[in-house]
């Protein structure tokens, strides 16, 4: 199933953002201490990974149930060793360059499991000639032929070599040269060179052709970037070749904003509201005191339709450098960034902003008074078991009733996942899961027969949502299941797209559309916290019941999910 886009496949742990009809789309300010470390650990700085895996070579060993003073003998032992700081809470650590089963030998008492990292589905890393002109606004590079022998596109970036798994930061000058490529055909002649490159939405401009040998580029948005080096000889024979980075980048959260409240705001388009009563389900509810955990690709805390809504840690004192509340992680204000262990778990993707917003923006969410925990699991070139287990595990103890997941797996649950899920369940935790977009060509299936996974798990606390599309009818590509999925919710479509708060920008591009089971998930995890809200004495199976049994049966679904329901926030709230 695809991650980050449409659908990423694979054996093992697979993630899914179910964030349909978007472009792949990868943060780090490092606090003094490594979030997480214990006072023995802070002398083992040096063998200490401060980013989570971007591919499966980089992933290690997940060790849980680990004492400090249990790493500190392993990282003591063995130079060699790495580690990163997963949740420390759980004693849960990722060791690199040791093998599971030495590992388990020195660790006899820990729960150990290999790490898995499952990347999205990008575009091949290098093409074929084609006949098309590369660039119709470069005259250095004419309508490309075919021949068998063809030059050789190579891009190489001594800057981004070096710096190993490090993320590239926001406005940072990056220098890429084709000095390397071959002239295959005339070797002593010069290639003709053209650079063009892909820029995230909400750049000022997405697309820039450049000619030439070298390449400056300094990056000025946040998000994901493709470049492609187009070379060509002097038979006007063609070859390219693209790589991928992402830009990431943290900023303070600039706090609550009265002004923000009074904000005219026209809710028409927001069609998913009338869809499920919202606006009548206001009258009874609107979400308070009720912690929705985003576990997702950040938020844009800052976002005017977030701001309002962020929760907050007032247990930690901010930016200084200390573990106030003693969970293990320092300053953790407004939530935890598992993928580059820091204190901002800024969006850098644009998924886990629009996921938010629909659950609890103060503006258009459906709990408009709910707070948003913000915990980024995500990159968008994929992501590990390790990570996404410790933000559950987070989660939890930081008191949120209701986690969204918007996101999935084909084959096999990861043992550290499915643990991390019954750790919720046992502290009384409803996880809202999305049930996935169907297959590689976009047609939803029946996940009862081929698990999608969490969705697919038969945990009392899993509410598990398929799509509905625009046209009031069970989406084309959403997953369903008589037994496995709970409910249908609003989940947009190609035609009509929900909007919701995107990432930040220097377009200052606010609203962004979106469709996909990804949508889906977090409407009812608001209407869950509308539930919870006027009821704070039920518990988790209390609010699933609700939400099951609220509004009218409808025919077409009997059979497709097991409420045979669309969700009714007003019926849910009226219980």
């Amino acid at each position: 199933m695809r991650w980050g886009s449409e659908f990423y496949h694979g054996i093992g742990w697979l993630f899914c953002n179910f964030y349909k009809n978007r472009k792949p789309s990868l943060l780090v300010v490092l606090t003094l201490f490594c979030g997480g470390c214990s006072r023995g650990l802070v002398g083992f700085s040096s063998q200490l990974v401060k980013t989570a895996p971007r591919n499966n070579t980089e992933t290690g060993i997940i060790v849980h149930h680990a004492s400090p003073e249990d790493m500190v003998q392993i990282l003591s032992k063995n130079k060699q060793i790495k580690y990163r700081s997963l949740n420390p809470q759980h004693g849960q650590y990722e060791v690199y360059n040791l093998s599971l089963t030495e590992l388990q030998k020195q660790l006899p008492e820990a729960f150990i499991s290999a790490n898995v990292f499952i990347p999205t589905e990008q575009e091949p890393s290098q093409t074929e000639p084609t006949n098309s002109n590369p660039s119709s606004s470069e005259e250095d590079i004419s309508d490309c032929r075919i021949d068998h022998v063809r030059p050789l596109a190579k891009i190489s970036s001594p800057s981004l070599e070096d710096r190993k798994m490090a993320p590239i930061q926001l406005f940072e000058k990056l220098h890429f040269t084709g000095e390397n490529s071959e002239n295959l055909s005339f070797p002593e002649k010069p290639l003709k060179m053209l650079w063009v490159v892909e820029q995230p939405e909400g750049s000022l401009k997405e697309e820039l052709n450049i000619p030439g040998k070298d390449l400056d580029l300094i990056v000025t948005a946040m998000g994901y970037y493709q470049l492609t080096l187009v070379v060509q000889d002097q038979n006007q024979v063609c070859h390219s070749i693209s790589t991928e980075f992402n830009v990431t980048g943290n900023k303070k959260y600039l706090g609550y904003d009265a002004n923000l409240e009074q904000q005219n705001f026209d809710l028409s388009p927001m069609k998913y509201l009338s869809e499920i009563n919202a606006e009548k389900a206001w009258t009874l509810s609107t979400g308070k005191n009720i912690t929705i955990a985003i576990v997702d690709s950040g938020v844009n805390y800052n976002s005017p339709y977030l701001r309002n809504n962020i929760k907050i840690n007032s247990n930690e004192i901010p930016d200084n450098n200390i573990d106030d509340d003693g969970n293990g992680f320092t300053d953790d204000v407004v939530g935890w960034d598992f993928v580059n262990i820091d204190a901002s778990p800024f969006d850098d993707d644009g998924h886990g902003s629009h996921v938010a917003g629909l659950a609890a923006s103060s503006v258009f969410g459906v709990a408009k008074s709910a707070k948003i925990l913000s915990i980024k699991a995500l990159s968008v070139f994929g992501g590990d078991a390790g990570s996404l287990s410790a933000s559950i595990l987070y989660a939890v103890d930081q008191k949120a009733q209701i986690i969204n997941l918007s996101l999935g797996s084909e084959g096999m649950i990861h043992p550290a996942i499915s643990n991390a899920l019954k750790y919720a369940e046992e502290k009384g935790v409803l996880v809202v899961v999305a049930s996935g977009n169907g297959n590689r060509s976009g047609i939803g299936y029946d996940i009862d027969k081929s698990p999608v996974y969490p969705a697919s798990l038969t945990n009392d606390n899993i509410v598990a949502v398929a799509a509905k599309s625009n046209q009031g009818v069970l989406a084309l590509y959403s997953n369903f299941g008589a037994k496995s999925v709970d409910v249908v919710a609003p989940g947009g479509d190609s035609s009509d797209e929900i909007l919701s708060a995107f990432l930040d920008n220097p377009a200052n591009i606010n609203l962004k559309g979106g469709y996909g089971t990804s949508m889906a998930t977090p409407i009812v995890s608001g209407v869950a916290a509308l539930v919870w809200s006027k009821h704070p004495e039920f518990n988790f199976q209390q609010v699933k019941e609700v939400l099951l049994n609220a509004g009218t049966e409808n025919p077409d679904l009997r059979g497709v999910v097991l409420s045979s329901r669309y969700i009714d926030a007003f019926a849910a709230a009226e219980k």
